[in-house]
């Protein structure tokens, strides 16, 4: 949208609104302005005679808060969730009628246009990149949250989480732009078990907790406060879940650092509560401290299709399950259907459930599982993709498993999706 705004010289010395329209589901704004700088307004004597103009800018939204202002040394700006060019707020852009205000510091004689072009980027669904679980030097990691997310973009990661131990100093370092979004989180972390709270700068007041019950309170009030739950490596022999199930949790960690009998075990239990009618959503996350051979960020990496680059649009869009979980950034890439609806929703079960699966090696294992077994797959006989359609009228959710033999390791998860969830 382009629009000529005309200061006249009357105006100068004050603040102009200009409005403009910001419809839902806006991811990011971009304001580009012009005018010009220096105005011939006459000839006198053979000599041409020109003023200065200048002409400042900020931008408000659409409640009247100030997003930021760069006086007249940026001839553009832009402002989203992610990111913002300096001197503007990072923010979410609401629905309304928003505001760019010019300052007419100078105004030549006669009148100034000012060309304004506004940008609008849409929300839209994509596949993101990122890890879940990651450690640094605030708790017992190697590596500051600095060099942790500038790993993470040369890795070609969209986003991360850092979930330190029983604590939130790292939050306060964390920065999002256009390359990477860095997201609060905290790992809370008892004798009985762990679990992760996303997307809170600072979730609970305190973690102590002596007893279950007391647990629990910590956990309502994390969830309570906006964060998002995940209970993390449940089954893992050195540090397992002891507190029971019945405790307040929106998602369950099935993938944790490298895919061993731990993490089968939790895939097993996860697959019993989706057939006990629970939709939970699986994450995976590295649980890197440092990089080793076998435990290094992005490995699994959770794909997420989320509505922008946004924390808020990614944490929704984890909570919802439209995600699957690779051993690695090149893992088989997993996308599943069902008439309208993608992975984490629900359809009517009387369309078929259509599951597309690339990136796929010679040998690997496809297994698309309903609450009845497996229902279709097979062995690859060639790398690429292959595709599925498969009648689930009369099942309750379906999913995708991709297994794969590694040389010199064995037989182990490459791939897994999140379930289509199906309805009569």
């Amino acid at each position: 949208m382009q629009m000529i705004h005309r200061l006249n010289h009357s105006q100068q010395g004050a603040y102009v609104k200009v409005p403009f329209d910001v419809p839902e589901n806006t991811a990011k704004i971009t304001i580009t302005y012009s005018y010009p700088r220096h105005e011939t307004i006459a000839i006198q004597d053979g000599t041409a005679v020109t003023e200065i103009n200048t002409v400042d800018i900020a931008l408000e939204d659409c409640t009247g808060e100030l997003i930021g202002a760069s006086g007249s040394n940026k001839c553009s700006f832009f402002v989203s969730e992610w990111s913002a060019t300096p001197g503007y707020l990072k923010c979410s852009p609401k629905a309304g009628t928003w505001n760019i205000i010019l300052g007419a510091y100078k105004v030549a004689e006669g009148s100034c246009d000012v060309c304004l072009t506004i940008e609008l980027e849409m929300k839209h669904p994509r596949w993101l990149k990122g890890d879940t679980h990651l450690h640094s030097c605030h708790s017992d990691g190697a590596y500051s949250p600095k060099v942790i997310m500038k790993s993470a973009k040369r890795d070609g990661l969209d986003f991360i989480y850092l979930t330190d131990h029983n604590c939130a100093s790292q939050n306060d370092e964390l920065f999002s732009d256009e390359e990477l979004t860095a997201i609060p989180a905290v790992e809370i972390t008892y004798f009985g078990g762990h679990y992760n709270l996303f997307g809170v700068k600072k979730p609970v007041k305190s973690y102590f907790a002596n007893t279950a019950d007391e647990v629990r309170l910590i956990m309502q009030e994390g969830r309570s406060n906006g964060a998002l739950l995940s209970l993390n490596h449940p089954f893992c022999d050195l540090c397992p879940w002891t507190y029971g199930f019945d405790v307040p949790f929106d998602m369950l960690e099935v993938w944790n650092g490298p895919f061993t009998m731990r993490n089968y075990k939790t895939l097993q239990f996860w697959d019993s509560l989706l057939k006990q009618g629970k939709k939970i959503p699986a994450v995976g996350g590295s649980d890197a401290h440092r990089n080793t051979p076998f435990v290094l960020m992005g490995a699994p990496t959770m794909y997420v299709y989320s509505q922008s680059r946004g924390a808020s649009d990614i944490t929704a869009a984890i909570a919802g399950g439209h995600s699957f979980i690779g051993f690695t950034q090149d893992s088989p890439r997993i996308e599943l259907c069902c008439g309208d609806a993608y992975v984490g929703q629900t359809s009517c079960a009387d369309k078929p459930v259509t599951a597309v699966v690339e990136n796929l090696s010679t040998g690997d294992e496809i297994a698309i599982i309903t609450d009845k077994g497996v229902v279709a797959g097979g062995k690859c006989e060639h790398s690429g993709s292959k595709s599925f359609s498969v009648n689930a009228e009369g099942h309750m959710y379906a999913r995708v498993e991709v297994w794969r033999t590694f040389e010199g390791i064995g037989r182990l998860l490459a791939a897994m999706s999140n379930p289509i969830y199906l309805s009569k």
